[in-house]
């Protein structure tokens, strides 16, 4: 009887720990939406400010950037708090979600330029 219970404990410990595990992952992936600051620097060191839009379809996010005038865009996937997005560059735009989607700080030319989101 002990291993009975000690068995279902276990199982319902399980189920807690995993469903706070979704709840945080979701609550980051629809924190991700929005529209957001951004500030940069290029690979020469050069700073750039703009603003993103990003919405989700699916399992997909899709970027829109306007930086100083000039339009980009990308679609990313996020893997746990790491977005990454494909924006027709050879090297991603790589984001580690930060405060629940208020603030995304990545990477991109393969880290030689870097960005900040801030909603």
């Amino acid at each position: 009887m002990l291993k009975r219970n000690l068995m279902i404990l276990a199982i319902l410990a399980a189920a807690l720990t995993f469903g706070a595990q979704c709840d945080e992952s979701t609550a980051k992936s629809e924190g991700v939406q929005g529209t957001y600051k951004v500030e940069g620097t290029n690979p020469d060191g050069t700073p750039y400010r703009g603003n993103v839009s990003v919405t989700r379809d699916g399992d997909n996010y899709i970027f829109n950037w306007n930086i100083a005038g000039d339009q980009f865009s990308g679609q990313g996937q996020l893997s746990g708090t790491k977005l990454t997005v494909d924006w027709g560059e050879e090297h991603p735009v790589i984001y580690e979600v930060k405060e629940d989607g208020a603030r995304l700080e990545g990477s991109w030319a393969d880290g030689q330029g870097s960005e900040t989101l801030t909603k």
